[in-house]
């Protein structure tokens, strides 16, 4: 079975190479600290991937450490995470997820899934 699913695997890529991804490339990029790959996740949510990238460098240009996102007003997230979709909800969760990190972490994501999963968004 293995070496089934790994000939369609390659077979597929010769086809058409793989898809570079928005986090693949958030963390690829000077931006994708993983603050920004976790606020990347929570954003990904009903949006193109090329629209999350986007989206996460304009939002860290603004907000560089998860304090200054947490004492974000909502409604200055709003616009510019807006063309995400469903921006009411995620500016919100955005910086819920922001001020537990900074407040019960430190300001540094849990490199633990099971804290990881805790996090609002994300568990």
């Amino acid at each position: 079975m293995e070496k089934i699913l790994r000939g369609m695997i390659n077979t597929m890529n010769s086809v058409k190479p793989p898809r570079m991804t928005a986090l693949r490339e958030l963390h690829e990029a000077e931006t994708g600290g993983p603050l920004s790959i976790l606020i990347g996740t929570i954003l990904s949510a009903r949006t193109r991937d090329e629209n999350t990238s986007a989206v996460v460098k304009k939002l860290f240009s603004r907000y560089k450490t998860a304090r200054s996102l947490a004492r974000a007003k909502v409604s200055d997230v709003e616009k510019i995470i807006k063309s995400t979709g469903f921006y009411h909800v995620k500016a919100r969760r955005i910086i819920e997820v922001a001020s537990i990190i900074d407040s019960r972490y430190h300001g540094k994501v849990p490199d633990n899934l099971d804290e990881l999963l805790k996090l609002p968004g994300v568990g």
